[in-house]
């Protein structure tokens, strides 16, 4: 239930709502932090870039994916070195996202 409120809060686009899905990162259901970051990518939040990173290192593969869109679909240059340290994933998925995030980066 909450996966689905980070999604739909995700979609509303208010401001109040950014610190919302930030917050949602911490939570304890990987489900509701990977809709966290799908909504904060859509959402194109440049503040939640720092919160945002650490998912890079998560165990689940598709979180560290989510994070790199995340990534890609804010396209902050503050992000563009931690991106490029992850292009060796091990998950060929992860580093396809990856490379498309570093080339939104690129783009902007």
């Amino acid at each position: 239930m909450r996966a689905v409120a980070a999604e739909t809060i995700g979609k509303i686009g208010q401001v109040s709502v950014r610190t919302a899905l930030t917050v949602a990162l911490n939570d304890s259901y990987w489900q509701v932090r990977q809709k966290a970051l799908q909504s904060l990518g859509k959402l194109r939040f440049r503040g939640a870039v720092a919160a945002i990173i650490p998912f890079l290192d998560d165990e689940l593969p598709s979180l560290r994916k989510d994070a790199a869109a995340a990534l890609g679909e804010i396209a902050d240059p503050s992000a563009r070195d931690v991106l490029v340290a992850r292009a060796r994933d091990d998950d060929p998925d992860v580093r396809k996202t990856v490379s498309w995030a570093l080339q939104q980066i690129a783009a902007r």
